[in-house]
């Protein structure tokens, strides 16, 4: 969805001859024009803290009067010299640009919102202590990293699909936490998946470094394990070919998070055990897939309830970092979880039809009678928990 406010400073005695209800939207209009001049101030305060006194324009914006660029690709302006620009307010995440237009009557000011159903992504203000598996790895970064870092970060902010929350930090910008909702129509659904990540010092040469938190025992996915290993070709930890592998000229850390979404939580995750996707259509295969996904339904409903109760007590394992992003996301997808997986029960204490085991989106039903144990015990807890944080079910 797109806003586009205009302030427009014409007509104003012929404004103040209105209705009152005319007086109200003029005053409306002028809080709102100083509501931008005066966060327009801070952020010039932000970036003069920054890099000094100058106005921070948006590399390549101005392709015909290019200037010198910093270390972070970002083009810098000497604000001391009388300019024409304008300012126009992108909001994209934290992404705020100053671009140079043509000169009209009037201040425009364009404020400009991301589409909702996009990934998330936020500058942090600062790393806490032992809040990333990272902190402790303080290398020193080559001079092109910095541009290499903040071409990945536009990257991010433009492209981040929904489902996907990335924070960095202002004092840490090699450093990333990731969170990552389970796709829709897999065993991962309704879960929260939250990572850690590291650009090297040898990046894009090597590929980012990657650790996942579990919050369950044992797996719930053949690639991630539970002491943080994730086993994906593109991170070199796992075997592949071709464009599976890390390309320092093509690949990036969207990509990564985008593989993560997309070829590790997946419908039928038995498949991405070395060797077994050979097995694919044969009879036996599918049973164990379908045992698999009952398996890491059960461990997606013992993280939640581990995760939740473990935020209660303290930040580690950077859930502190995602606290506000974690309820919002239980407050809906925790009681729906719950509902979903009940009427699954009751479906397979009858005979279902062909149709009816399709319901899940992935191979589920009919449920065995050891998963609806396990999973109703798991489910008691899960809704504790959400009781205890005072989030209603209908």
């Amino acid at each position: 969805m797109y806003v586009t406010v205009l302030i427009d400073n014409k007509g104003e005695r012929a404004e103040e001859e209105e209705l009152s209800y005319e007086t109200l939207i003029e005053d409306s209009v002028t809080k709102l024009k100083q509501f931008v001049s005066n966060f327009i101030k801070k952020v010039n305060r932000a970036f003069n803290e920054s890099y000094g006194l100058y106005e921070v324009v948006q590399k390549n914006y101005d392709t015909k009067n290019q200037n010198e660029h910093d270390d972070f690709g970002i083009e810098i302006m000497d604000i001391t010299e009388p300019t024409s620009a304008l300012p126009v307010i992108e909001f994209d995440s934290t992404e705020c640009r100053f671009i140079k237009v043509e000169t009209v009557a009037e201040p425009v000011f364009q404020v400009i919102t991301k589409p909702e159903e996009a990934g998330v992504f936020d500058v942090v203000d600062t790393l806490r202590d032992n809040s990333h598996k990272y902190i402790n790895d303080k290398d020193n970064l080559h001079s092109s990293l910095p541009k290499v870092i903040a071409k990945d970060i536009q990257i991010l902010q433009k492209s981040l699909p929904a489902g996907i929350w990335v924070k960095t930090f202002e004092n840490r910008v090699d450093l990333f936490s990731i969170m990552i909702r389970g796709p829709e129509k897999t065993p991962y659904a309704g879960g929260l998946f939250l990572f850690d990540v590291k650009i090297p010092p040898t990046y894009p040469i090597q590929p980012p470094l990657c650790h996942y938190y579990s919050y369950c025992d044992d797996r719930l996915n053949p690639n991630l394990y539970e002491d943080g290993k994730v086993c994906l070709s593109l991170l070199g930890t796992w075997s592949g070919h071709g464009v599976e592998l890390w390309s320092p000229s093509d690949s990036n850390l969207l990509q990564l998070l985008v593989s993560i979404q997309g070829l590790i939580l997946v419908s039928e995750p038995y498949y991405n055990e070395a060797g077994f996707d050979s097995q694919r259509g044969q009879k036996l295969a599918k049973e164990n897939s379908r045992v698999y996904n009952e398996m890491a339904l059960i461990k997606v409903v013992q993280s939640m309830t581990n995760m939740l109760n473990l935020m209660h007590y303290s930040d580690i394992k950077n859930t502190g970092y995602f606290k506000e992003e974690i309820l919002e996301h239980v407050k809906t997808h925790g009681p729906k979880l719950i509902n979903t997986i009940e009427n699954w029960i009751k479906m397979s204490e009858r005979e279902l039809t062909e149709d009816e085991k399709l319901v899940p989106g992935y191979p589920l039903l009919p449920l065995s009678k050891g998963f609806c144990l396990s999973i109703i015990k798991a489910l008691k807890d899960y809704k504790e928990v959400l009781i205890s944080m005072n989030i209603v079910f209908n």
